[in-house]
This record gives C-alpha cells, structure tokens and sequence, in this order.
C-alpha cells in the first residue's frame, strides 16, 4: 500500500484504512520503559498512568527528566544550570555574529570612503579602531 503515515491514540499506522488492516501494513509504537532498576526524577504533572508537562502561572511548560534519584532543589539548580549556560552560548554566538557583521561593515565603508577622498576627511573616521572597539 502506497499510504502516508496515520497516527491514533500513539501508533503510527502505515496503510489504507488503520480499521481494516491488510497483510504488510505497519504499526508502530515507540516507547522505552528504561533498564531494570533505573531510576529517574520527574517533573511534570501527572495525568492517568501519563505525565505531561506542568503549566506554571506564568504561562511556561515544564517538563525535566533527570536520570537517578534526585532531590526537588538539586534538579532545579541543575535546570538552571542549563539553562544559564544555553544563555552565555547564545550571548557568545550572537557578540561573534555583531563583531563579524561589524567588521565587514567597516571593511565596506573604508572601501566606500577611499573612493571619495573627501567624505573621507569630513569624517575623519579611523576603521581599524571601530572594529577593534566592538
């Protein structure tokens, strides 16, 4: 059967009518249980045998699995630990990405100013000292 994917209640079905399966339709569900005697900290909120994520009251949605067994103010440091340094990445790639974009801006405007000798002395402008000052 030439079909795309369905999905119903967590299985995927591959084929015409997922209620009247023909031999060499799929389904396939993905689940892991983990190994016999793991153990892992949730937090979330639990709904039936599932758990979702939590809604705080400002409207976020938290969800943490931590592997072993974990006090609530270890796995909170250790979320903001992540999270902390997710941001000092961000802050590193984004200062790198300004200081490239600012350096061929200022490559472009020497290049543009050489060609008017003019506006060049009405700015008086050094560009080795704009890139270097970024």
């Amino acid at each position: 059967a030439n079909a795309d994917f369905k999905i119903y209640a967590g299985l995927y079905y591959h084929s015409e009518n997922l209620w009247n399966p023909e031999v060499g339709d799929y389904r396939v569900q993905f689940s892991y249980a983990g190994r016999h005697g793991d153990e892992f900290t949730v937090v979330g909120r639990q709904s039936g045998r599932e758990i979702r994520h939590y809604s705080t009251q400002a409207g976020e949605d938290i969800l943490i699995l931590r592997p072993g067994h974990r006090d609530v103010e270890e796995v909170f440091l250790s979320e903001h630990h992540s999270n902390r340094t997710a941001t000092w990445i961000y802050r590193l790639a984004g200062w790198l990405v300004t200081f490239l974009g600012l350096s061929c801006m200022t490559s472009l405007l020497e290049t543009l100013l050489s060609m008017y000798p003019t506006l060049r002395r009405m700015l008086n402008i050094s560009m080795t000292s704009v890139s270097v000052s970024v």
